[in-house]
């Protein structure tokens, strides 16, 4: 089978390149979500930090990085700042003291799901020209390409 991106044809549809749409698709929501975040006490990548332990697809420091492909200097900040705030705790691995495990407080479990109305109330107007339907299939289809 041959691939769906033909690098012989003469002219390169930029506007049917995956990783342009995905990309631009990327940039116009945060974009949104950013601009709603900043009338809160609390950052866009933080809250994302804290679903991502909320639902247990995390437990360390390198786990966030490897999920968000986030600078781990840059996470070092965000993780400082969620744990003066109360809303997570480090606290060293028994058998391997090189390792940190995370862990959500009921105070950043609280936060997070206090801001889900916002970042659905975006994602929503981002989709607003969509049938449940085609959100369902279009969340289908970028879990697959993710995975």
């Amino acid at each position: 089978m041959t691939g769906f991106y033909d690098p012989q044809q003469k002219r390169w549809d930029l506007q049917r390149s995956i990783g342009y749409l995905t990309r631009r698709a990327s940039s116009l929501i945060l974009s949104r979500i950013d601009d709603k975040f900043s009338g809160q006490d609390m950052t866009f990548v933080q809250w994302v930090v804290l679903m991502l332990m909320r639902d247990g697809l995390v437990t360390t420091a390198s786990d966030i990085c490897e999920n968000l492909d986030y600078d781990s200097g840059a996470l070092t900040r965000v993780l400082d700042h969620l744990e003066q705030r109360g809303f997570i705790e480090r606290k060293r691995c028994d058998q391997d003291r090189r390792i940190v495990k995370l862990s959500l407080t009921a105070a950043g479990r609280e936060t997070a799901e206090a801001l889900i109305p916002l970042v659905a109330d975006c994602y929503n107007d981002a989709l607003a020209n969509f049938t449940h339907q085609e959100t369902e299939t279009l969340i289908r289809l970028l879990a697959k390409l993710a995975s």
